[in-house]
């Protein structure tokens, strides 16, 4: 999702599988002016982990990349659609400080090149109980073009052990 002013970018890339212990890699095919690459890992997600996803800018909910105007908060609603998800949000500023909204905990917030290419990117979490509309919203330290990526991580599906005679009497019952 590009901002509203075509000043900012953000991608969000998922995988998925069992990590490993170690380091994560991750670059950019060329040289950019400046650019800031985030890496987050989240663990006991469904496969495929994704839920509902929202991206927009100053314009709005999928938001053209021209004609907005900077402001010094964001908001864009998500539908969630389990209980106990994770709402995951990506936010890409322009060299400002970025207050979370309520319920929201900031994770990372890294700050690339200098000047007036100097880039920002952050990210935000918040498990939500019950599934319904949250709204991704926060505020920033001045007026800002921006961008912004959310979506659910959708909880694995945990089953509780059972001994072979519940199983058995489970079997038995379905059966009768």
């Amino acid at each position: 999702q590009c901002g509203g002013r075509q000043q900012t970018l953000v991608e969000l890339w998922g995988g998925s599988g069992v990590p490993s212990a170690g380091a994560v890699t991750a670059r950019f095919a060329s040289t950019p002016n400046s650019a800031a690459i985030i890496v987050t890992r989240y663990g006991g997600a469904a496969t495929p982990p994704f839920g509902t996803l929202v991206s927009g800018n100053t314009n709005g909910l999928d938001g053209e990349c021209s004609g907005g105007t900077d402001t010094a908060s964001y908001s864009l609603p998500l539908t969630t659609t389990t209980a106990g998800s994770l709402v995951f949000a990506t936010l890409a500023v322009r060299n400002r400080d970025v207050t979370p909204g309520s319920g929201y905990t900031l994770r990372d917030d890294v700050r690339a090149g200098s000047g007036g290419w100097l880039s920002g990117l952050v990210t935000l979490d918040r498990t939500v109980a019950t599934p319904g509309a949250v709204n991704v919203n926060g505020t920033f330290s001045q007026t800002v073009d921006w961008s912004l990526l959310a979506v659910e991580i959708v909880p694995a599906i945990v089953f509780p052990e059972i001994t072979a005679m519940q199983a058995r009497a489970i079997f038995a019952a379905a059966c009768d």
